[in-house]
């Protein structure tokens, strides 16, 4: 029954699996777009369709980071509680499940960063063209490094590496100064 109650909690790290999924896929997809891109010789009707699919990613991107909103409205804190009989599994879930959103919000940026990247090589790549996927492109690129992927819990604190280094900070502080206050007693 415990278990169930720990599960019912999970939801969140299912839909931060499906986010890191959606934009991983959104990045294979467009790296594939301009691998083909740069192979083709096209013509007007095919620049037109080229030129509409780099929107299309966009609008896609903006889907997924309006997605990730709806995850931070539903984020609570997982029920931390220990029984004898399985406190060892206890203390790993305390210790891991605050974790696993940490986690999965840096593969999430870690594939939006490669996005970056892959838009920056097709820049690179048509500076000198009058291709005017060109412009598409760059305007994506504004848009993705001006609204970089975020997890916030209540809009008060981001979910990421750095949460994580200042919780682990937050304890070893308080626990030289409970080592200091034992010396004194």
């Amino acid at each position: 029954m415990y278990l169930v109650t720990d599960l019912l909690h999970s939801e969140r790290y299912v839909h931060l699996g499906l986010l890191w999924t959606r934009v991983k896929v959104l990045r294979l997809a467009l790296e594939k777009k301009f691998r083909e891109s740069d192979l083709l010789i096209l013509d007007g009707r095919n620049r037109d369709a080229r030129c509409t699919s780099a929107l299309t990613y966009l609008k896609v991107y903006k889907a997924i980071l309006d997605m990730s909103k709806f995850i931070e409205c539903t984020m609570t804190f997982p029920t931390l509680t220990v029984y004898p009989y399985i406190a060892v599994f206890d203390c790993l879930q305390i210790v891991l499940l605050p974790c696993l959103p940490i986690l999965a919000t840096e593969r999430i940026s870690s594939e939006v960063d490669k996005i970056k990247l892959t838009l920056m090589h097709q820049i690179i790549d048509t500076f000198d063209s009058e291709d005017p996927e060109h412009q598409d492109v760059q305007s994506f690129l504004d848009y993705v490094e001006s609204r970089p992927y975020r997890y916030c819990v209540w809009r008060l604190f981001r979910v990421d590496t750095g949460l994580l280094l200042g919780f682990v900070s937050l304890c070893i502080t308080y626990f030289i100064v409970v080592i200091q206050f034992t010396h004194l007693l």
